[in-house]
């Protein structure tokens, strides 16, 4: 499947990213640029979109037919154009994950070029040895973004179409896959415009009249929004047979979708993002409420609710919540990635930019990790406290670990404080202020002069 390199150079980031681990990126770095080489040649990934021509078949037939190609991924019931939405996302994040990697190799002087990494094309018999930098691989990312803002946009509809069908006729697909325009707007990928555009959709704001799922009803299951809004009707991999609200991937939805629908309306606006996670708690208390256990947690709820069946324990239905459905955790992450803006420079800094929803005073997460600590973050409107910091053993703990903060510059007047302590020691950039200081217990405050 074209996205599973993808997915793994990403992971492999999504590790050293807060363990900062040197030793062990040197062991698993020859298999990410591995991984990358085969979606630059094998798929085509050097032209700035990674294409599943290559690929043929559940049957591995050697041969393109109808109702039997590949799937592109996880959702293997779609078919997908050969250049699709889905594969290049993920392409994406793996060019991003790879200059993240390629750099902390190169801050730890980790070098491990011991292993020439090669790939062969089969299709015009050439090998091609990995030569990527984090430079290169920054300008091809640039490259993949352009590309699917223009090649994946649909002005007729203002959202992200899945490519265009590999027919002579041609015309694009366009099913309303929220999922995957959700994605790409938590990916960073679609301009502000582009983005705004998605979002009133989806919140309703403006319809589309072919669509099947329209308005409030995009939300009907309460705790997602939809897969997507129109039938898929034949675009799907005929050894499956799904109609509209019939499957996870034809009109359902599965609770990992929330992590992306949450970021992709903080992208517009933090209060909205924030509004459908309160929504999203609701649902889950009156689920609660029914009294389900373990493995039945969520079924003792929607066992007498027909319209509603739970995929998985051997069933077929159209919401994913429980059993092979462990992507649901992810729903955990969109609280650090929307509202605390946690991330980790390759460089040991660790990063935060709060975008605290106006409704709260302050939010705290506690028992986060980063390069050997343990630690607890609170952010407010004008603040940032890293507190408890604890080594996970003695000596696990960088020395040189830092914290870079970045706050929305204010409109007023102001001083930034220390632990009470006046600093001038931050920079101004555009509408940020940004302080980088050691990774230490400390309040970072603007107050207001």
């Amino acid at each position: 499947m074209p996205t599973n390199p993808s997915i793994y150079i990403a992971a492999v980031k999504n590790v050293v990213e807060y363990s900062q681990d040197a030793e062990f990126l040197d062991q698993v770095l020859p298999y990410a640029r591995r991984a990358m080489n085969y979606l630059l040649y094998q798929l085509q990934g050097e032209e700035g979109l990674i294409s599943t021509e290559n690929l043929v078949g559940h049957y591995n037939k050697g041969l393109h037919t109808k109702g039997s190609g590949m799937a592109s991924g996880y959702w293997n019931v779609l078919a997908m154009p050969t250049v699709n939405i889905y594969a290049n996302i993920y392409f994406y994040d793996a060019l991003v994950a790879m200059s993240y990697l390629e750099k902390m190799a190169e801050f730890y002087n980790v070098e491990n070029f011991s292993e020439v990494v090669t790939t062969e094309d089969i299709k015009n018999d050439k090998v091609y040895t990995y030569s990527q930098t984090g430079e290169s691989l920054d300008a091809l990312a640039e490259k993949c973004k352009t590309k699917m803002q223009t090649e994946f946009w649909n002005e007729e509809t203002g959202r992200f179409h899945a490519g265009c069908y590999d027919t002579s006729a041609g015309g694009v697909q366009d099913h309303g896959y929220l999922f995957f325009n959700e994605q790409l707007i938590a990916s960073g990928i679609a301009t502000q415009e582009q983005t705004e555009s998605v979002m009133k959709w989806i919140n309703g704001e403006r319809e589309i009249a072919s669509d099947e799922s329209r308005g409030e009803d995009i939300y009907y299951f309460e705790f997602a929004p939809r897969f997507n809004t129109d039938d898929v009707e034949t675009d799907l991999y005929w050894g499956y047979s799904t109609t509209w609200n019939g499957n996870v991937q034809n009109g359902g939805a599965a609770l990992h979708q929330s992590y992306y629908d949450l970021l992709a309306q903080a992208a517009v606006n933090k209060d909205t993002s924030f509004t459908r996670l309160k929504n999203i708690q609701q649902w889950y208390e009156k689920v609660q409420t029914a009294g389900g256990e373990g493995l039945d947690f969520y079924r003792e709820y929607y066992k007498d609710i027909p319209d509603m069946p739970l995929q998985g324990n051997d069933t077929q239905g159209i919401l994913g919540l429980d059993f092979e459905w462990l992507e649901a955790a992810l729903l955990f992450a969109a609280v650090p990635d929307a509202y605390f803006g946690l991330s980790a420079d390759y460089n040991n800094t660790l990063c935060v930019e709060p975008s605290l929803p106006t409704s709260l005073d302050f939010w705290k997460i506690e028992n986060l990790t980063f390069n050997g600590y343990y630690y607890d973050l609170s952010i407010g409107h004008y603040f940032v406290e890293i507190s408890d910091i604890l080594e996970y053993k003695d000596g696990s703990g960088s020395e040189n670990a830092e914290i870079r903060i970045v706050f929305d510059k204010p409109s007023f007047d102001f001083k930034l404080y220390l632990d009470d302590k006046e600093t001038s020691d931050y920079v101004i950039s555009g509408d940020q202020l940004i302080i980088t200081i050691p990774f230490e217990d400390i309040k970072v405050e603007i107050k207001k002069v």
